[in-house]
C-alpha cells in the first residue's frame, strides 16, 4: 500500500522548477490530446540519402548516431533481460512463443531511418548534407491524413513514410548549453523510494521524443560509447530534463546519463496507466568531459 500511495501521488504531483528555454526554432515538446501523430521528437545521426520524388515531396534515410550500420536496431539491454526471463519457463511452446515475442518487445526500428520532407527550402538548404552529424525534428502521423492536418500540406498524401520531418540543425559542438542537470526533486518518479537499483550509461542519445498515440510519455534510445550497433532504451518522465537532453543532442556530445531502475512491478504499473517503454527512469545528464572523435556515418 505505501508503494501504491507513493506512486499515486507523483503520479498526481509536479515540481515547480523554471521552465527550460529553449533557442529560438527549436520546438518544445509537450503532451497533448492529440491523436493524430504517434511520435514527436529529435533524432540524431547522419543523412546519406535525400531525393526529389513524385507530387514534389522529398525522400530521405538517417543514419542514426556516429559509425552505426545498417540493419534493425534491437534494445540490447532488452534482449539479454527477455532472453534470460524465458529460460525460466518448461512448457517449450510457450517458451518458443516468449522467444519471438522478445524481437516484438524490444524493437527500436530499422537503421537508417527512412523520413519525409515536404519543403522544398529544408530540402534545398540541407540535400547536399552527406553524411554531415545532424539533429531532425520530425512528427510520426498515424498515416497520410493525419499527416495532412499536422503539416498541414497535401503532399503528406504522397509521401513513402509517415515520418514528417519539418526541421534539421547541423550539430554544434559549441551549441550554448548547460553542462549538467540533474532531476527537480518534485518530479516523477519518487525513485529513492521505489526504484531497487541505480546506474549510469554513456553514449550519444540518437532519440529523444514523445511517444505512443494517447499515453504519450518521453523516451529516449541511446547509442551507448562503444559505438557501432549497442542501443538501449530509457525512459524520462521530468520535461525539462528532457528539454535538457534535447539541447545536449544538439551539441553531438557523448551524454553521461544517471538512472533508476524500477521493480518490475512498479514499472509495469506505470506502464499500465501512463504508457512507459521502459522500467529505466534517467534521473540526470551531464556532458562528458572525454568526447570521442565524431566518426561519421557511411
Amino acid at each position: 500500500m505505501r508503494v501504491l500511495a507513493i506512486l499515486f501521488i507523483a503520479f498526481l504531483h509536479r515540481g515547480s522548477v523554471a521552465e527550460v528555454q529553449l533557442p529560438p526554432g527549436v520546438p518544445k515538446i509537450r503532451w497533448s490530446p492529440n491523436l493524430l501523430y504517434t511520435e514527436e521528437g529529435f533524432r540524431l545521426g547522419s543523412i546519406v540519402r535525400f531525393g526529389e520524388h513524385w507530387f514534389w515531396h522529398f525522400e530521405g534515410e538517417l543514419m542514426l548516431g556516429f559509425n552505426s550500420t545498417p540493419g534493425i536496431i534491437m534494445d540490447h539491454d532488452c534482449v539479454e533481460t527477455e532472453t534470460a526471463a524465458t529460460e525460466k519457463i518448461k512448457n517449450e511452446k510457450k517458451k518458443r512463443h516468449a522467444l519471438n515475442a522478445v524481437n516484438s518487445k524490444c524493437l527500436i526500428g530499422p537503421n537508417p531511418w527512412p523520413f519525409s520532407v515536404v519543403d522544398r527550402k529544408l530540402f534545398d538548404k540541407y540535400s547536399d548534407a552527406s553524411a554531415s552529424p545532424v539533429v531532425l525534428y520530425y512528427t510520426q502521423a498515424v498515416n497520410g491524413p493525419a499527416g495532412l492536418v499536422l503539416l498541414p500540406s497535401a503532399k503528406a498524401l504522397f509521401t513513402s513514410t509517415d515520418n514528417y520531418v519539418t526541421e534539421i540543425w547541423p550539430v554544434d559542438p559549441n551549441f550554448p548549453t548547460s553542462s549538467s542537470y540533474t532531476e527537480g526533486s518534485g518530479e516523477l518518479p519518487p525513485a529513492d523510494e521505489t526504484s531497487y537499483t541505480s546506474g549510469t550509461f554513456q553514449g550519444h542519445v540518437v532519440k529523444a521524443s514523445i511517444d505512443h498515440l494517447l499515453f504519450k510519455t518521453y523516451e529516449i534510445v541511446v547509442q551507448e560509447s562503444k559505438g557501432g550497433a549497442s542501443f538501449v532504451r530509457l525512459s524520462v518522465d521530468d520535461s525539462k530534463l528532457f528539454d535538457h537532453i534535447v539541447m545536449m543532442m544538439l551539441t553531438g556530445k557523448e551524454i553521461k546519463m544517471r538512472f533508476d531502475q524500477l521493480f518490475s512491478f512498479e514499472g509495469d504499473f506505470l506502464s499500465s496507466i501512463r504508457g512507459y517503454s521502459t522500467n529505466y527512469r534517467v534521473t540526470s545528464v551531464q556532458i562528458s568531459d572525454e568526447q570521442p572523435p565524431m566518426k561519421e556515418n557511411f
